[in-house]
């Protein structure tokens, strides 16, 4: 596997070297990062919520930030679509179960 290593060498913003290092792995750096943030989440929502109430939260925020970040072309469409099809099953599965 080759690097760019100009493009490290001309980036002269922190927002130049991020793009750089978000490149380098395969634009995978912000998608595991929103998996570790969903992973977080939903251990700080399970202390006072339902696993169902977590898992709705957690998917519906990670869906946002993930959105956000695809339109800086960060990260792959698939963790998008991945948190919006998360979000929707548990939606889902709430107004089924808990009517």
């Amino acid at each position: 596997m080759t690097y760019n290593m100009t493009a490290l060498q001309n980036a002269e913003t922190v927002g130049q070297l991020i793009i750089y290092a978000s490149n380098s792995t395969g634009n995978l750096l912000f998608g595991l990062g929103t998996v570790a943030l969903f992973i977080i989440m939903m251990a700080a929502f399970l202390r006072s919520a339902e696993f169902d109430e977590a898992l709705l939260t957690s998917s519906f925020i990670s869906f946002v930030l993930s959105f956000f970040l695809i339109q800086g072309k960060l990260i792959s469409v698939i963790f998008v679509i991945a948190y919006l099809a998360l979000t929707a099953f548990s939606a889902f599965y709430i107004y089924v179960i808990k009517k």
